[in-house]
């Protein structure tokens, strides 16, 4: 388990165990406005991953929050490939909005970024899903990223394209 302790008051534990899953939620309850401390402890043998840790003023059911699961050098598959990456994390909150802006580290661009696309569409059908295609660099030939955006467009998703909207950019 995970350990969080609030403001110097007693440890709240926080399960870790069970199906290896991103998105396992623990919430402090409301918090007067003002800077608190927090301190999380590892478990005592093992490890675990906190993923992340959202402050919020007011009602922590309305207003925008963004969970941002960049990871340097990760490739589209590597979300589809181990679910718990994100994939869970979004089927369990069911957001409005997923931006996919992924690509630029794919091998297989036109195969792997619609496949993740389809993966967040099935793990969450009510949300929107925005693609954004990634511009042509040393990284990604424009013959990826064009194969990409067919691939893409095809799937009927909202697209930005780097190329397109910001012509004089280039990575």
């Amino acid at each position: 388990d995970l350990s969080v302790t609030i403001d110097g008051g007693a440890p709240t534990a926080i399960p870790t165990a069970g199906t290896a899953r991103s998105g396992q939620v623990w919430t402090s309850g409301a918090l007067t406005l003002g800077l608190h401390t927090f301190v999380v402890s590892g478990p005592a043998s093992g490890t675990a991953v906190l993923d992340l840790i959202h402050p919020h003023m007011g009602d922590r059911t309305v207003g925008v929050r963004v969970w941002n699961f960049c990871h340097n050098g990760w490739q589209s598959s590597d979300f589809t490939s181990n679910a718990s990456r994100a994939l869970h994390f979004i089927e369990d909150r069911d957001p409005a909005l997923v931006i996919v802006a992924t690509g630029t580290n794919d091998a297989n661009y036109a195969v792997d970024a619609p496949a993740l696309i389809a993966a967040v569409q099935a793990a969450s059908p009510t949300a929107t899903v925005l693609a954004v295609v990634p511009p042509r660099s040393d990284a990604i030939t424009a013959g990826e990223v064009d194969a990409g955006r067919v691939a893409i467009t095809a799937l009927g998703v909202p697209v930005v394209d780097w190329d397109s909207t910001l012509r004089h950019y280039r990575a």
